[in-house]
């Protein structure tokens, strides 16, 4: 299987919603993260595991189709990261990693 366009765009944006859940997944205060209850820190583990299993795929993709699982499981990451976060009070924005 060779490279094509559609694969090496799919893997641009998988690896730009992977930059943007790994982000999130550092506190801006610690102690805050620390503190949380349990459902927040549910969404927080979840988010975590989204970004080891984005990260270990984006590794291995070479197709447009397995760069989309990609992107899915980082944005499936970037809702339990917003859950997180709005269980602490904080805004939870997930606009498009271009529109930042």
């Amino acid at each position: 299987m060779g490279w094509s366009p559609g694969a090496a765009r799919g893997g641009a944006e998988a690896n730009q919603w992977l930059v943007r859940l790994a982000g999130g997944l550092v506190p801006a205060d610690v102690r805050a993260w620390a503190g949380a209850d349990e459902g927040t820190a549910r969404a927080l583990t979840s988010a975590a595991e989204c970004h080891r299993a984005a990260r270990t795929r984006l590794a291995t993709a070479r197709t447009a189709a397995e760069y989309a699982e990609v992107t899915r499981t980082a944005r499936e990451g970037l809702e339990h990261l917003g859950r997180a976060r709005a269980g602490l009070g904080r805004e939870t924005a997930t606009a498009s990693p271009a529109a930042g």
